[in-house]
């Protein structure tokens, strides 16, 4: 059958073909009929035709290219409550004016015994001149207990502020502030039922990451200060207030916490951990003393 004849057996619509003897479908038509009336030539066989790509517009090409970055984990570095802990430290970064020393002594002032002020004097190892000077003011009944740290006494320059953000002292809640920045370094929670047998803080982020815990580091003894201090006074002085700050699980200590032989509340603080962020140990002297029961 000639090409002519083929194309001319199409209807004009190009859906049917006749077959000399009735009308039938498109589809069904021998490949002799060729393409029907209006269909587009195909292609030859080969490699695809390349896609035609638009030139960028003039906006376009003025705009720079900008890369997206992968959206952080949250969660890094974070300490966890278990395993290996990270630095604890806040989110901010450390302030390099307190990762100088890995040890301080921490001295009542005479006038704090009589409860009149709560005065501390912050020593550096090997050096007569406090470094740091503490100031609470008076204790009146039901004050909260607001701790500044000076760099001496004439207060002009502040460098952390402790302040209570309740009312209690037993179930003291304490955020520590770096007074250069305006920093909020980390928050103290004194743990109430479990300090009634061995006393305990929980050092968190200002949103609540729990980091590592204040501990006193031994049971027995605290058992013997409480029950037998009541009966006998110098076991108090004899067992002395020692505590650890360690991991949430117990597996890294970060530092300690011991008083010294004194009339007057003296303590010696020690980082065993550079994880230990440096304005924490400036902290925790005034603060387990004033705020811990002491």
């Amino acid at each position: 059958m000639g090409d002519g004849l083929a194309f001319s057996m199409w209807s004009d619509d190009g859906n049917f073909w006749w077959n000399g003897s009735e009308w039938i479908a498109a589809a069904q038509a021998p490949p002799e009929a060729g393409a029907p009336p209006g269909a587009p030539a195909a292609e030859p066989a080969g490699e695809p035709a390349a896609e035609t790509v638009a030139a960028p517009t003039e906006s376009a090409m003025a705009e720079p290219i900008v890369e997206v970055a992968p959206a952080a984990d949250p969660m890094a570095g974070a300490v966890g409550a278990v395993g290996a802990a990270a630095p604890v430290v806040a989110a901010v970064g450390r302030n390099q004016m307190f990762e100088t020393t890995n040890q301080l002594e921490c001295k009542e002032r005479l006038r704090g015994i009589f409860k009149i002020g709560q005065q501390y004097d912050i020593f550096l190892p090997g050096v007569e001149a406090p470094a740091g000077y503490c100031h609470r003011g008076f204790n009146w009944p039901f004050a909260a207990c607001d701790l500044k740290i000076y760099t001496d006494t004439t207060m002009a320059q502040e460098l952390l502020h402790i302040k209570q953000n309740n009312g209690f002292d037993a179930w003291g809640s304490f955020d520590l502030y770096d007074s250069a920045n305006g920093q909020h370094v980390c928050n103290f929670t004194r743990k109430f039922w479990a300090g009634i047998l061995q006393r305990k803080w929980i050092v968190s982020t200002p949103e609540g990451q729990e980091l590592l815990m204040i501990q006193e580091d031994s049971l027995l003894k605290s058992l013997l200060r409480r029950l037998g201090g009541g009966i006998f006074p110098p076991i108090a002085l004899i067992l002395r207030t020692n505590l650890n700050f360690r991991s949430l699980d117990g597996t890294t200590d970060f530092g300690s916490f011991n008083r010294k032989f004194s009339l007057r509340d003296r303590y010696e603080i020690n980082r065993t951990s550079q994880d230990l962020d440096g304005r924490i140990l400036w902290a925790v002297g005034p603060l387990l003393d004033n705020a811990g029961g002491r």
